[in-house]
């Protein structure tokens, strides 16, 4: 039997009373269902024509990495718009786990808390996660996401006895998460190092080794498979160039700031409060915080897609949430007072798809400042890329430019304002 979960994970069993559990859960369903329903008509679910993953993702036909999330939409028989009906589940699993968290952690304390939820339900909701789930019907990265916070309230029990049960369900939704999508192993070592942190190498090791051998098993066995775009191995030979493809290619320094936007405030407010608090400004909680930061950056190592890579750092931010007063945190920089600014701010950064320094647009206001603000990809010189596949605008970490993705910007319908992409005649 799964041994009980502390106060600060997601425990419907701990809180105050079964009235509160109940006015918990409501008002982060409603919040939930809210704020996606905003983010759809701000970014448009795109159900258009189906992509090459939902045609070759079978490990049936053959073991291949992020083929096991098309696997099971083949198994339970459900068409393209089921495929997109499952995606949106999990995004909506995803987010209403990271409200439930929110709302818990600032409602258990005296006084009204509706502005503190609401606005960082927002912050979280209104960012790189939702924007590229609901942008482009290709992208699966929410479903690893799901499943990687599910297994939060697993690894942050504070009861000394971690069961066999424990260990099998968290080690098997951490692997499903990489057979997902491979880059689910950055995911695992913020994971790892978190828990480190808390309880020690030894039962740090306990939980987590047999997730990270199993990913590193698999990700061998398939290594030079590919179900869409590159191979592991072919990113994994990006890193010999390290340096020209994180500088040419890789690393633009607007697309780290769009892919979290005022989340990496919050970041960094909850990270400031939990060295001051948990970790008493030592060293090992400030290498904490390092790790955590750059674990979030490495992806650039292997992959171009500067923003959809970037946006996990809705992760170790929801891990510093569930350890620290986060309404003590919020109260020591008066979020209170700026809570509304940071929404307007999150709304006025424009969501966009971003790689090799590029920006395509995600909606009609993002469209509009990227054809008048940014120049065109011709303006650029060209120069090889680091995987012999072609040449790239040569921008560099602080260039952009505007990406001629006319898949993506000819889809877009300005009004009526619509919660779906159809796409245009």
């Amino acid at each position: 039997m799964i041994a009980s979960i502390p106060r600060y994970d997601f425990n419907f069993e701990n809180a105050t009373g079964s009235e509160n559990t109940k006015s918990i859960l409501v008002h982060a369903s409603a919040t939930t269902v809210v704020i996606l329903l905003l983010a759809a008509f701000w970014v448009p679910i795109d159900v258009r024509g189906q992509s090459s993953y939902y045609n070759n993702a079978d490990l049936f036909a053959h073991l291949a990495p992020r083929a096991l999330f098309g696997t099971v939409v083949k198994i339970i028989h459900v068409r393209w718009i089921g495929f997109i009906l499952l995606r949106q589940l999990f995004q909506t699993l995803w987010l209403f786990l990271i409200v439930f968290q929110l709302t818990r952690s600032l409602r258990s304390q005296k006084g009204s808390s509706l502005l503190e939820v609401s606005a960082l339900s927002f912050l979280f909701g209104f960012n790189t996660v939702v924007f590229t789930t609901n942008g482009l019907s290709e992208f699966i990265d929410v479903v690893p996401y799901a499943l990687v916070l599910c297994t939060v309230p697993l690894l942050l029990a504070n009861d000394r006895d971690f069961t066999f049960t424990r260990r099998i369900i968290v080690t098997l939704l951490l692997l499903s998460a990489v057979m997902v999508h491979e880059k689910s192993v950055f995911d695992i070592a913020i994971l790892t190092v978190w828990i480190t942190w808390k309880y020690g190498i030894k039962r740090s090791a306990g939980l987590m080794l047999p997730s990270i051998v199993g990913s590193l098993c698999f990700l061998w066995l398939v290594a030079n498979r590919a179900t869409h775009n590159f191979s592991p191995v072919q990113h994994i030979k990006l890193v010999r160039s390290v340096l020209t493809f994180l500088f040419r290619e890789s690393l633009n320094v607007w697309g780290i700031v769009l892919a979290g936007g005022v989340l990496w405030v919050i970041f960094a407010v909850c990270a400031w409060y939990f060295l001051k608090t948990k970790a008493n400004y030592s060293v090992r909680g400030s290498i904490t915080i390092m790790m955590m930061t750059l674990l979030c950056l490495a992806p650039l190592l292997v992959a171009v897609d500067t923003i959809r890579m970037v946006g996990v750092i809705w992760l170790p931010t929801v891990l510093l949430i569930c350890d620290i007063d986060l309404k003590a945190a919020l109260e020591t920089v008066r979020f209170r007072q700026w809570a509304v600014g940071a929404c307007l701010i999150q709304l006025l950064l424009p969501p966009v798809l971003m790689y090799w320094g590029g920006a395509a647009p995600f909606n009609c206001y993002s469209r509009e400042l990227v054809l008048r603000v940014l120049p065109p990809e011709k303006n650029f010189a060209r120069i090889p890329m680091s995987n012999n596949n072609g040449l790239a605008p040569a921008v560099g970490p602080f260039g952009l430019y505007a990406l001629d993705r006319p898949d993506i910007s000819d889809a877009i319908v300005c009004w009526p304002p619509q919660p779906i992409r159809f796409g245009v005649d």
